[in-house]
């Protein structure tokens, strides 16, 4: 998962996000303290198999102040935006390489516009003539042969992102494409309840030490990578707000783990869900350079996660115009995450059958 919102900026630059950042913190720590002296008494919370339900675990709760620190972040993108396009308007126009023939400029407003591709009379568009509603009802397998369309026209790159959300939205990740799975993540979640180092994180988390805490997630990824057949990448910890599980940087290859989650046992299952992503990116790199083939049992979930891949929606996806809380619900709803997802629910359900 990408982590829809960087600590530093905006939060150093906005004093309304930093404002809202603070005031989030705070009432955390409160409730960590309520929560120390519950535990003290003896209280600790049970684990139920069906919590994880539809919704991103990673997330948890907390929605109403994720969505607000959404917006903050979506306006202070924009007002750098509108400052970035005054600042080029105020210089002499600058030539484009591609889309102009030479000697010609192209405005700074225009040069994004001009490098998307054209179509000549006798190319036929994807969605020519279709509507957000109309791509709304499309089904499964008309919106994978429609991003089949666009792949081939723009090979792993996003264009008119709009529709594609659309597409990658509604998409869902049926069990024929996850068939050849079903049999590893058993064994995976065999394998993570019983190794001595992941059961006992998970029931003292409160109680172990950062390396020890390092050691755990570690080990989880390190199992689910040998079990799925993907190299185990660096794991970090930093502090984000409680709802926040973690998130996958795909630019670096890191998973980045909150290190004051809300609930945090849950660090052992938010770590197979990033480890989920990492295993996602070796299907998608097997993909396209052509070493998975039509008749492999892994071609299917694949080929689906390389089509969706350009249509990435972050809660903070500034392409399309939405409201933080209707990107939220997008985000959790695509197939990257709903696929992931199912590692953390899987090895939360895992644990509170064992241990009931």
């Amino acid at each position: 998962m990408n982590h829809p919102l960087r600590k530093q900026p905006p939060f150093g630059s906005t004093d309304w996000a930093a404002q809202q950042f603070r005031r989030l913190l705070d009432r955390e720590q409160r409730e960590k303290a309520h929560l120390r002296e519950l535990q003290a008494a003896g209280w600790r919370p049970r684990l139920k198999p069906d919590a994880a339900g539809d919704r991103n675990p990673v997330l948890g709760d907390g929605r109403e102040a994720l969505v607000k620190l959404i917006q903050a972040d979506l306006d202070h993108r924009k007002a750098l935006a509108r400052e970035a396009r005054r600042r080029a308007n105020a210089r002499p126009a600058q030539p484009s390489p591609a889309a102009q023939q030479p000697g010609t400029t192209l405005s700074a407003e225009r040069l994004e516009e001009a490098q998307t591709p054209t179509y000549s009379a006798s190319q036929t568009h994807p969605f020519s003539g279709w509507s957000h509603d109309d791509v709304a009802k499309l089904g499964q397998a008309e919106r994978l042969e429609r991003l089949r369309l666009l792949s081939r026209i723009s090979p792993n790159r996003a264009i008119y992102p709009g529709l594609g959300q659309e597409m990658n939205a509604g998409l869902d990740v049926p069990e024929d494409l996850t068939q050849f799975e079903q049999a590893l993540r058993q064994r995976f979640y065999d394998s993570a309840v019983t190794d001595p180092v992941i059961s006992h994180a998970e029931a003292n988390w409160a109680k172990l030490s950062p390396a020890e805490r390092q050691r755990a997630v570690e080990r989880v990824a390190a199992l689910q990578g040998e079990i799925f057949g993907f190299d185990p990448v660096p794991i970090e910890f930093e502090e984000m707000p409680g709802q926040f599980g973690g998130r996958y940087d795909r630019n670096r290859n890191v998973i980045v783990l909150n290190s004051k989650p809300s609930e945090g046992r849950h660090t052992i299952f938010n770590a197979a869900h990033e480890a989920g992503h990492v295993f996602q990116r070796r299907l998608r790199e097997d993909f396209r350079a052509g070493r998975i083939a039509p008749d492999d049992p892994r071609y299917p979930l694949a080929e689906a996660l390389s089509l969706v891949d350009p249509y990435y929606i972050r809660p903070n996806d500034d392409r399309v115009k939405r409201r933080p809380e209707e990107n939220l619900e997008r985000y959790e709803k695509q197939p990257s995450e709903k696929h992931a997802n199912q590692y953390w629910s899987g090895l939360y359900a895992a644990f509170a059958e064992q241990f009931r």
